[in-house]
């Protein structure tokens, strides 16, 4: 199982529907970057995510990984995003205080591989699946740039004025 670890930054959050939110880019595709296994590059598009959804779990360092929600990142062309509301739940709002606090400053995704080849001795991914996410403390892809958003108040929403 590979990784790609994007950060994470704490900023407010309109939608109140819970503890916070993680918006950004999970990685833009064709930046090259250097890491323990050599240089790699994902062509565009190349991430696959399964219809129900992606598995967010609350750290790689816990066992057994409890999960805290279910993403649906988006594909574009030029990058990978993700938008959701962390749930109002014991786990949720653990997650947005360690981001909050500095513990947690990123996101790992975890994936396999389905095809590559190297070029030049850079590993060049066409097609991987994308198997889960969890919180990190550093980011390996300086592009990928994901916020924490927490919520904000609002005025009442049954109101008639």
């Amino acid at each position: 199982m590979d990784e790609i670890r994007c950060s994470v930054n704490y900023l407010p959050d309109e939608t109140r529907q819970g503890p916070g939110r993680l918006v950004g880019r999970l990685l833009s595709y064709g930046e090259q970057i250097v890491h323990g296994q050599g240089r790699e590059t994902f062509e565009s598009r190349s991430l696959t995510f399964g219809d129900d959804g992606i598995v967010f779990y609350d750290s790689h360092d816990v066992t057994p990984r409890r999960p805290v929600a279910i993403v649906h990142p988006e594909n574009r062309d030029t990058e990978a995003v993700v938008d959701f509301v962390l749930p109002d739940t014991g786990a949720g709002r653990r997650v947005a205080k360690r981001f909050r606090e500095g513990s947690y400053k990123g996101l790992s995704i975890e994936f396999r591989s389905v095809r590559e080849k190297y070029v030049a001795g850079v590993r060049r991914i066409s097609e991987a699946l994308v198997n889960g996410f969890a919180a990190v403390e550093s980011p390996a892809y300086p592009s990928a740039q994901v916020e924490v958003r927490s919520k904000r108040k609002q005025r009442n929403p049954y109101s008639w004025r």
